[in-house]
């Protein structure tokens, strides 16, 4: 016990210290999302410079009197439920400045708005749909043509709309150069107008994408439920009218796009995460449901205000939900997904509080939206990263196929080396098999003929020596082209064992001794690709110096060495020497024999180890004669 005890003391503790690593980690993420946002929200827009700006203006509200008011303006609650708000501005044209083309810029306004210069009506930002939508945040800037101005003191028109129960708002207006005002213009329209758009465009490419992979992976719901967030968020993007009052089947589809986009995104985070969504997930989605019957079958007041009791709650819920189901399994579970998603999360959670703020008039001063923005940032970011790990799986199942194929190819290689030594085998086998018929055959039928030639020799005393040598010689000869077919591997000390006992009989019969010496115990190295061919050419080899030792020698004894010699850089290979201590014969300056009708003998000698690859070198003097066979390291090869 106390050795398990002390075991899983240090496993115990590393849990709470993991615990507490996640959470420092986890609240830094968070805090630096919380920095960025509010280093975000604290930024101005861009703006003309305010030598430009007109700040105040006088307010009209349907026939009522006119009222000064500054800007940026947002009408209080109770007003708005006036249709149209009439604002009246006074700018001036500098002297001097009839070249220059002139306009009118109005960074931010909600939710429509008409222009008139000087009584003439320029621009009606109800003429573009997608303008007028809250979240857009859309600028607008109208050239003001130079008939149109007076010298001094011009007036401009701004009659502002929207539908109740939503309040109106004005920003400040600027009056001057098209040249100065346009690059605000510009910046405003890239980060509001054109950024949103092209987020759309890789929203729907990623459902595309998304959709394709759930159909070919249902058992993935999550990908399918991103898949309809995104087509979801893509149709509210590009669709849904600011005044979400209209009445039928399309309004209601369009309604609820936003609050449904969040609750998808949260199941998919569910289901992604590993989590088990509840068996009554269902009931989430009834909000959405109520609020597409209001708009189907309501009046247009009671549609907007379910639009914004309903609508828009449901879509913050929907981000704290998403926020504490990744900070769940990122402190939890410590799942490295979930910590990288938190931070995200709350950057959209903080700038849906500041769009609700806004809206509701806590936060008046710009009126600039940016839940929408950073949300379909968020989903993009998702979607991409979601791809990204599928790439990457395809491609580690590509690497595994790979990996695969060659171990097949591997295994190919070596069933077919395997096969081929079978097949050698098999070769070898039946080789073997008719090479040991024939010794059988040359040993029972030839054999046994000469044997029975030198025992009717005997018989004819001294008139039969002649046969009686000539089939000993032959018998020899027939022995030694049996013991060549033996398949001895390599291993020739097996053969010149046998043929060392008939060498030895025979020298006995003309008196002569053997002198047998072996360098090494083992005599002999293994010689590679050794063949019986090689073998018999070194047997004929060996009998024709051992006869021309007995013809012409006269010496007492003739001594045949064995030793295994080691060139520098080189193989070791077998050395057999053959010599005598009788008489010599000459050689000529090329190593032939004098005279030359003697050296046949040697000439034949010659033939044959250039055949095995053997090297032949013959010294005769006086004193005797040496016949040496240097053997290849390995035969078919030049010694």
């Amino acid at each position: 016990m106390t050795g398990e005890a002390v075991a899983g003391y240090p496993l115990a503790a590393q849990a709470p210290r993991a615990g507490r690593q996640r959470l420092c980690i986890y609240l830094l993420l968070q805090a630096i999302a919380a920095l960025l946002c509010a280093a975000i929200l604290v930024q101005p827009p861009p703006v003309p410079p305010d030598r430009y700006r007109i700040g105040d203006a006088l307010l009209r509200v349907d026939d009522g009197p006119p009222v000064r008011v500054a800007l940026p303006q947002a009408t209080p609650r109770q007003q708005a439920r006036a249709t149209t708000f009439h604002y009246g501005l006074v700018f001036q044209r500098p002297a001097g400045s009839d070249a220059q083309p002139f306009a009118l810029f109005v960074p931010r306004f909600a939710s429509a708005v008409e222009i008139a210069v000087n009584g003439v009506v320029l621009a009606d930002s109800r003429l573009d749909p997608l303008a007028a939508r809250l979240d857009r945040n859309t600028p607008l800037i109208v050239p003001v043509p130079a008939p149109l101005l007076r010298a001094g003191r011009n007036e401009a028109t701004l009659n502002v709309s929207t539908a109740p129960p939503l309040s109106g708002f004005l920003s400040a207006v600027y009056a001057g150069p098209d040249a100065v005002l346009r690059p605000a213009f510009a910046r405003l329209t890239l980060l509001f107008v054109t950024l949103p758009l092209v987020l759309t465009s890789c929203q729907a490419m990623l459902a595309l994408i998304l959709s394709i992979m759930w159909l070919k992976r249902r058992r993935e719901p999550a990908y399918g439920a991103l898949a309809a967030a995104m087509i979801t968020g893509v149709i509210q993007a590009v669709a849904v009218p600011v005044d979400p009052s209209g009445t039928g089947a399309a309004s209601a589809v369009l309604t609820v796009a936003p609050p449904l986009e969040g609750a998808l995104v949260a199941l998919f985070l569910v289901q992604h995460l590993g989590l088990h969504p509840p068996r009554r997930v269902w009931l989430g989605f009834l909000p959405i449901m109520a609020l597409a019957l209001l708009c189907l079958f309501a009046t247009p007041e009671v549609a907007r205000a379910g639009h914004l009791l309903i609508g828009l709650p449901s879509v913050g819920l929907s981000l704290v939900l998403i926020s504490a189901i990744a900070g769940w399994c990122a402190l939890r579970e410590g799942d490295g997904d979930a910590l990288l998603l938190a931070p995200p999360a709350l950057v959209v959670l903080i700038f849906w509080g500041h769009d609700m703020l806004s809206l509701t008039g806590v936060l008046a001063d710009t009126r600039i939206f940016l839940a929408r923005l950073s949300y379909s940032a968020f989903v993009v970011a998702i979607g991409a990263g979601l791809t990204w790990r599928f790439a990457n799986a395809l491609n580690a199942v590509d690497g595994f196929a790979e990996r695969m194929r060659q171990r097949v190819r591997e295994a190919e290689g070596e069933l077919e080396a395997s096969l081929r030594r079978e097949e050698a085998r098999a070769r070898l086998s039946a080789l073997g098999q008719e090479r040991m018929r024939l010794m059988r055959d040359l040993h029972d039928g030839m054999g046994g003929h000469l044997i029975s030639m030198v025992a009717l020799s005997e018989k004819l005393g001294a008139e039969g020596e002649d046969i009686k040598n000539t089939a000993a010689l032959a018998l020899g000869d027939l022995r030694n082209v049996i013991d060549a077919m033996d398949d001895v591997e390599g291993e020739i000390m097996l053969i010149l064992g046998a043929w060392r006992a008939r060498v030895a009989a025979r020298l006995r019969a003309h008196g002569m001794g053997l002198d047998w010496r072996q360098g090494t115990p083992s005599g002999l190295p293994v010689a590679e690709n050794l063949e019986p061919r090689h073998v018999i050419h070194i047997l004929r080899l060996l009998e024709e110096a051992v006869t021309n030792a007995v013809k012409h020698s006269g010496a007492p004894q003739v001594r045949i060495s064995l030793e295994t010699v080691q060139p520098r850089g080189a193989a070791p290979h077998g050395r057999i020497v053959v010599e005598d201590g009788g008489r010599g014969f000459a050689l000529a300056a090329d190593g032939a024999i004098v005279p030359a009708t003697a050296g046949r003998g040697l000439a034949s000698m010659r033939q044959r180890a250039a055949l095995c690859g053997v090297k032949l070198t013959l010294v005769s003097s006086p004193a005797g004669t040496r016949v040496t066979l240097d053997l290849p390291a390995r035969f078919g090869e030049e010694p």
